[in-house]
């Protein structure tokens, strides 16, 4: 690899979704091996290069860089939701509550510089990658959003048009950011975090893990959670606090109109 270089560079980033709270760390480490095995079978499903893939680490999840990579044309967003429904389908059997996880993902893409890192590891510095963080952490547990390059290349689809709309932000500094979720309520991973947001939105959280493991550490003394949690960009939209994807009226038909609709209490 050269010392630097400039490259197209489409990046998958995942964030384990509350990854150190109330989790021992044999936990945190088995959520992150299971997350290294789901992204690989996500990958190797894909048959890609494997010189133009890059994995970074980043504590709580992962950044999968695909480098000069343009077929399959939406090698990314496959990629990010094989990875939601393999976690999705992992949580569903998984009987320990502290490796049980969710995921949210950022996807985006940028022309960036691919360079070597102090530890002779290759690395990505640049716009594309800090964008792709900022648009994942608008995102909440088991969603998907896209930053704007990733939505005109998709957007033009009927496979992935149907499904996506768009979302305003203010993350730090006061910036906005205007970025694009994906859902498709024919994914079970997409349908049951709708109905856990509804059921937020009703005040009932049964079956929330996360809420769950903040009950059991404040019944033990876990004491105040302000401060504790991460700050969450603050959502701008006409709807308020909540993000709807309305139902939309196209040539190719879905398989029921019921599976247009999607809508997250943020």
């Amino acid at each position: 690899m050269e010392t630097e270089r400039a490259a197209l560079v489409r990046y998958v980033y995942i964030d384990v979704v509350e990854f150190s709270l109330d989790r021992t760390i044999e936990a945190q480490a088995g959520i992150m091996l299971a997350l290294a095995r789901l992204v690989q079978l996500s990958v190797v499903s894909l048959e890609l290069d494997p010189v133009s893939v890059m994995y970074l680490p980043t504590g709580d999840g992962m950044c999968i860089c695909l480098v000069d990579l343009i077929e399959p044309y939406d090698a990314d967003i496959r990629i990010a939701l094989s990875v939601m429904e393999q976690v999705h389908a992992l949580a569903l059997v998984e009987a320990d509550a502290g490796r049980r996880f969710t995921v949210r993902i950022g996807v985006n893409e940028n022309h960036d510089n691919l360079l070597v890192d102090v530890a002779g590891r290759p690395n990505v510095v640049g716009l594309g990658i800090n964008m792709a963080h900022r648009v994942m952490s608008v995102a909440a547990a088991s969603q998907l959003y896209l930053g704007h390059a990733v939505h005109a290349r998709l957007v033009q689809r009927e496979r992935y048009r149907p499904f996506l709309f768009p979302v305003q932000a203010i993350i730090k500094h006061g910036e906005r950011l205007q970025c694009y979720g994906y859902c498709d309520l024919s994914m079970p991973c997409f349908a049951d975090a709708a109905r856990v947001a509804a059921r937020r939105s009703n005040g009932d959280r049964r079956g929330d893990g996360v809420a769950d493991r903040r009950l059991n550490r404040d019944r033990r003394g876990g004491g105040d959670r302000r401060g504790r949690q991460r700050r969450r960009p603050r959502l701008v939209s006409s709807v308020q606090q909540v993000v709807r994807l309305p139902v939309m009226e196209r040539d190719r038909a879905p398989a029921t109109d019921s599976k247009r609709g999607c809508s997250f209490d943020l």
